[in-house]
């Protein structure tokens, strides 16, 4: 949950900083144009945690093809024509579990202390919201009708209080104010409900409790009160009232306010509004008063809107245009690191190694002055890279396929028994359910866009499932390395699998425990006539298929 929250909290404040630079960048001054912009902000952060759990991705090429290869100590990029792959033999030693086991323990009673913070903040809020929501509801109820108009005595100035159908109460004695008093009230409080700023103001409540832990929430809660008065403002000086006395009306009605000594705890919007010194003078300075043109109102939240999808829901993904080219690696030389944490004597290369290399043994290596780029001796320029079995670890393979490529599904078949036995031929909905499914984590779905460089291979899922919840969260990352690949599941969560190439294949697997027996999941990509294959196999004990077959063609 604190993950979600942190990539809420970032994905806000990028949709905030898009829609003020728009506003900036368009020069929009009314206040009824800002008040809906952010309005706009408001909602989208409201919706950023369902966005970021289930709702759809879209891919930003943006980051070069190369990134994920990037030497992180240098921060320099390896030519791409001239890559070496690279093979660690490794000596192993003690892992210091007795050294990292308190630093976990910490690590979770923070998380814990910082969870029960946050649940208690919102807590607190959510109850002063949900107390001025019913206090307003038993304001609403407890008016008296006056000369046709609702009034209460428990208001010193005019309130405008309701969601869906708002009510305008004004407070006793209002029959003794003028026709210009009562006629500046009435318009000011009638655009507050034609604008339903009750609603929009609730919203922002709502959210400033969920999010209380980032400035932004609490910003956007004031923000939209002074720009929901700014509005009504204007609108009172469209009506023909002079500056000079509606701005006597306002102070009368902060005079009355003070002598009632407090402000009723009440979920709406009530005369005379915050931000009352701004307001007087912008009013003086005649600032933008007449509404914009409505080409240019659609224009702008159209910008906003747009801002605030891209923000709320684009992924950096390596561009497809740059990817390296799948023969740039066939005749590359592999080179091997060798690394010792101690000084070892000698590193001594096997006789039936050198025969099956076609050299003849030498003298050892000595490692002590080798250093960590050493090379070993006797080795051909261009050695096979299963030569390494010999020596430590698994074979580092250079596979000339690549499956970069922009590909969406055309045929699935499955074989096994259906859910729960039912059309046991063709693996009834599992049919549909494994598409989604699809093993993990070599996640297609529908739609993806794949792309591929010399150390990993990126996917990146398009589409929304319908009802199954897929095993990543968007985005895989293999490492073709041989190394261990970490998959971050839509919960936050994550699990390891690995991926190594067989031939011109790649196969991934991906253990687990399920029911009462380990699991696996053996992935097979392939490219067939020009077309993906994804293979998958499963060994479930109960009714599941037991293997499927996507294919896809490049759109």
């Amino acid at each position: 949950m604190a993950t979600l929250l942190l990539e809420v909290a970032v994905r806000a404040t990028l949709v905030a900083t898009g829609t003020a630079c728009i506003l900036c960048a368009l020069r929009i001054r009314t206040a009824g144009v800002q008040h809906a912009a952010w309005t706009m902000v408001v909602i989208a952060m409201l919706l950023l945690p369902i966005w970021s759990v289930a709702g759809p991705k879209v891919p930003l090429a943006v980051l070069p093809a190369n990134a994920a290869s990037w030497d992180s100590g240098s921060g320099a990029s390896p030519d791409p024509g001239n890559v070496a792959p690279r093979a660690s033999v490794t000596q192993p030693g003690p892992t210091p579990i007795a050294e990292t086991a308190p630093t976990v323990s910490q690590s979770t009673r923070g998380m814990v202390v910082l969870m029960g913070a946050y649940l208690l903040g919102a807590l607190a809020l959510l109850i002063r919201l949900a107390i001025g929501t019913v206090h307003a509801h038993r304001l609403r109820r407890g008016t008296v009708m006056h000369a046709g108009r609702a009034t209460s005595a428990r208001c010193a100035t005019p309130i405008t209080v309701g969601w869906l159908s708002p009510v305008l109460i004004l407070p006793e004695g209002w029959e003794r104010w003028s026709a210009a008093y009562l006629d500046a009230v009435l318009t000011h409080e009638h655009e507050h409900a034609r604008r339903h700023d009750p609603l929009v103001q609730w919203l922002a409540l709502l959210n400033r409790a969920i999010f209380w832990f980032h400035p932004l929430a609490w910003w956007l809660e004031r923000r939209l009160a002074t720009l929901a008065e700014e509005a009504c403002d204007a609108a009172v000086i469209r009506a023909g009232h002079s500056p000079q006395d509606y701005s006597d009306y306002l102070i009368d009605m902060a005079r009355a306010l003070r002598r009632q000594g407090r402000r009723l705890n009440v979920a709406g919007l009530a005369m005379p509004g915050s931000g009352l010194p701004d307001r007087m003078r912008h009013i003086f300075e005649e600032l933008p008063m007449t509404p914009l043109p409505r080409a240019r109102v659609i224009c702008t939240l159209a910008f906003c809107t747009t801002s605030a999808i891209v923000c709320a829901a684009g992924i950096l993904t390596p561009r497809p245009s740059a990817v390296a080219d799948p023969h740039a690696t066939a005749g590359a030389q592999v080179k091997f690191d060798v690394v010792s944490p101690e000084p070892s004597p000698t590193l001594q290369v096997s006789p039936a190694l050198a025969q099956q290399e076609g050299v003849m043994p030498s003298e050892p290596v000595d490692q002590t002055h080798a250093g960590t780029d050493a090379q070993l001796a006797n080795v051909p320029d261009q050695p096979r890279p299963d030569s390494l079995a010999g020596v430590q670890g698994e074979p580092v393979q250079v596979s000339t396929t690549n499956f970069s490529g922009h590909w969406k599904l055309v045929s699935s078949t499955a074989v096994g028994p259906g859910r729960g036995g039912i059309d046991p031929g063709g693996g009834g909905e599992w049919k549909t359910m494994t598409i989604w499914h699809s093993g993990a984590p070599v996640n297609c779905g529908p739609e993806c866009t794949i792309v591929q460089d010399t150390k990993t291979l990126t996917i990146s899922r398009l589409g929304t499932p319908d009802a199954v919840t897929p095993y990543d969260n968007g985005v895989v990352v293999l490492n073709l390395d041989g190394s261990d690949s970490t998959v971050t599941e839509s919960n936050g969560n994550h699990y390891i699998v690995h991926a190594k190439w067989n031939g011109d294949r790649l196969v991934v697997t991906y253990e687990f425990e399920c029911f009462t027996s380990p699991c696996t999941v053996t992935q097979t990509l392939s490219i067939q006539d020009g077309k993906l294959k994804v293979v998958d196999s499963f060994n479930h004990v109960v009714d599941y298929p037991t293997h499927e077959t996507l294919t896809y063609e490049k759109g």
